[in-house]
């Protein structure tokens, strides 16, 4: 939904969004991500209508981006803020 964006200037890097997963411990959020140049942005899938809130994080507030492990494959990424 490309109204969740917070600059109506920013365009879409991918075609279609990625299913994805908000890790935290304990806890699994199934969602979507999507990209801009700008942000990184998470979407929570519409589970028994909690109404989450958009996430997002703008790239310049990163520090560090790690590759990680997710059930034994390598397929996680772990953001660092400043």
């Amino acid at each position: 939904d490309t109204s969740i964006l917070v600059d109506f200037h920013e365009e879409l890097l991918l075609k279609q969004p990625i299913n994805t997963k908000l890790i935290k411990p304990l806890v699994s959020y199934p969602g979507i991500i999507m990209l801009t140049r700008l942000r990184v942005y998470f979407q929570p899938a519409p589970l028994n209508n909690i109404g989450d809130s958009i996430k997002y994080i703008e790239f310049s507030n990163v520090k560090r981006v790690y590759l990680r492990r997710y059930l034994l494959r390598h397929i996680g990424i772990e953001f660092i803020l400043k």
